[in-house]
């Protein structure tokens, strides 16, 4: 099945199986911030935030996009930690310039979901 996804800004028209979840169609589409942490989204490092309404910025929710099926999300817009950044300029948003200097970084592998949550609960 074809599904359509606004995912930080660009459109894109993916064909999933009906079983796929979100995360590897965002991986297939080669937003590489989303994690696979594990099989029951415990981990949170396959986060992403996702509305239906995108132009109402307080509408986005943080969903585990490993226990979501890809169909799920058909015509949603999502924001990765990818669409973080300035897509003219790719400077770092703000919460980026600050788990850097504050050294929030430690392996990466959660950052990008961690990034995520603080959007989310600062928006």
């Amino acid at each position: 099945m074809q599904i359509q996804l606004l995912v930080n800004g660009t459109d894109h028209a993916i064909e999933v199986h009906p079983g796929e979840l979100l995360r590897t169609a965002l991986r297939r589409l080669r937003y590489f911030s989303v994690k696979h942490g594990d099989e029951t989204g415990e981990s949170g490092a396959d986060a992403v935030l996702l509305t239906r309404t995108p132009d109402d910025p307080h509408s986005y929710r943080l969903v585990n996009s490993g226990v979501m099926l890809a169909a799920q999300a058909d015509g949603a817009a999502i924001v990765t930690a990818e669409g973080l950044s300035s897509p003219r300029d790719h400077d770092l948003h703000p919460l980026q310039e600050q788990f850097v200097t504050c050294g929030a970084i430690q392996c990466g592998f959660c950052t990008p979901a961690q990034l995520l949550a603080a959007k989310q609960l600062l928006d």
